[in-house]
Parts: C-alpha cells; structure tokens; sequence
C-alpha cells in the first residue's frame, strides 16, 4: 500500500530537526508522506528527490509537487546513476521489506557510503501480498536487529514498527 503506519511519525519528525538535512533522498515514497513530514519539519530548504517504481502513483499522489524530483524506477536500478551522488539523508520508510533480502542489503551498502545518515522503518510481522495488482507492494523480506549490526545504529520500535538511523560514512 502507499501508505504506512504513523505510530513513530513523532521520532522521524525529531530525528529530522536534529539533522536538519540538506538533501534527501526518499526511496519509495508511495503518498509522499516523508516528504510532507520533512517539510512540516523544515520548510522548502531541503532538496528533497524520491525514488518510486509505480508511476501511476506518482500521478494519484501529485509526488513531482511535493518533490524537488522524482525518479521512476526501481531504487536497485538507480544506483548506478548516483554513483558519484551524495545526500545527507536516505529514507527507507516502509520500503525494505518490499525488497529481496540481498537487494535490500545492498542497496543499504550502497548508501551508506554515500550519505550521513540512512533512516530505515518497517513493519514487524506484518503479512502482505500484492495490493491491487501491483506485486511490488507485497512484503518478501524479514528484517531485525542482527541486520544492522555492521552498521553504527540506534534502533527504535513502537508496538509493530520498526526504525533503525544509520550512520553514513560522510562527515
């Protein structure tokens, strides 16, 4: 579904004011609800870009006026553009676990050399299949704690929600 819990809205609303980033990127922003949290949180300073594979969501969801620019397209497709690309922070809200296991691995190792901070938020145990049609909304891949734990991490949970802050290795 494009939509997602809102349950830990108030600690991505604090993580985002303490970080006050400058350039994000969104990985699958369905509705576009991190970027209206971003811009309740910061106003228009922030560039923000979203990456979303269902076109005809971001038509339905108005995405390209709420986004400084969207790319329509799988995020594992997108890494090879942004090899020299950076951002302050790489928002995965109820995305990874629409991704294979080694697809969300990567891309997350992917990112994390190239930007300060990776927030990560997922249900916990929450079953899923394809959501009118569309495959890329079911849920294929579990996600916990051993996950992480390559990475400098604060981890967050509220009832069956999960959120993980990643530190990048930019400065």
């Amino acid at each position: 579904m494009p939509y997602s819990d809102a349950s830990l809205d108030g600690k991505v609303t604090a993580i985002l004011k303490r970080l006050k980033p400058r350039r994000v990127l969104d990985v699958g922003p369905g509705a576009g609800k991190y970027a209206r949290l971003i811009r309740a949180a910061l106003g228009d300073t922030p560039v923000i870009e979203g990456v979303e594979p269902d076109r005809s969501y971001i038509r339905a969801f108005q995405l390209r006026t709420h986004y400084d620019k969207i790319h329509a397209c799988m995020i594992q497709a997108l890494t090879k553009r942004l090899i020299d690309t950076s951002y302050d922070l790489v928002i995965f809200g109820d995305v990874i676990e629409h991704l294979r296991k080694s697809d969300g691995v990567d891309v997350l190792n992917f990112f994390v050399y190239r930007c300060k901070h990776i927030l990560v938020q997922w249900p916990h145990a929450y079953v899923q299949n394809t959501w009118e049609g569309r495959w890329h909304e079911a849920h294929v891949s579990v996600w916990g704690r051993p996950d992480f734990a390559i990475f400098e991490h604060t981890w967050h949970q509220r009832g069956d929600m999960r959120l993980v802050l990643i530190r990048g290795y930019l400065p």
